[in-house]
């Protein structure tokens, strides 16, 4: 499947929410899927990753639909990273346009928390998910629709979420980029 009909795909999937279950085996189809979820969003995203790849999160159109997602006030995004790194938060092209968001937040997983999970994920409202079975790469599973399971990682997301460490977003009182 080419990519314009994997994105076609992925549209008829979020807006049926039915729970089948989409393959991701690249950086494409993965920013594909995760703006989608930004997009269809109703209430909250919530990211497990190591360092959000700007392969996949820098991308305009990803920024974009995160930018447009909470531009709302009543929705919210939250981001656990295993990656320390300051010059993430800094210069991230997601990060840069969306730091000056409140219903923004970041925290880091602390390292003996990391070496007890092989998984990355990503969990919309109360339905739909993004599973990285490893973390070595974009190769996932998707759904749009799947209570049951989003239940189960939004457990996960929220015993990680209680340990991790509260990021400080660089800037914010600094004028929002246009």
């Amino acid at each position: 499947m080419n990519f314009v009909e994997y994105r076609k795909r992925v549209e008829i999937l979020a807006s049926e929410r039915t729970g089948e279950t989409i393959a991701n085996g690249s950086f494409d189809h993965a920013a594909i899927i995760i703006q989608q979820m930004f997009k269809s969003a109703e209430h909250q995203v919530s990211i497990l990753t190591g360092n959000l790849n700007a392969r996949v999160y820098g991308r305009a159109e990803v920024v974009e639909e995160a930018k447009l997602f909470l531009a709302q006030g009543d929705h919210s995004a939250r981001f656990l990273l295993e990656s320390e790194d300051s010059l993430l938060f800094r210069d991230h092209p997601l990060f840069e346009r969306l730091r000056h968001n409140e219903n923004l937040e970041a925290r880091i997983v602390p390292e003996e928390m990391r070496n007890q999970y092989k998984y990355h994920f990503l969990v919309m409202d109360d339905d739909s998910y993004r599973f990285e079975p490893t973390k070595d790469g974009p190769t996932a599973v998707a759904a749009f629709g799947d209570k049951d399971t989003v239940r189960n990682l939004a457990e996960i997301f929220a015993i990680i979420w209680d340990v991790s460490k509260k990021v400080e977003l660089p800037s914010r009182n600094e004028p929002a980029p246009a």
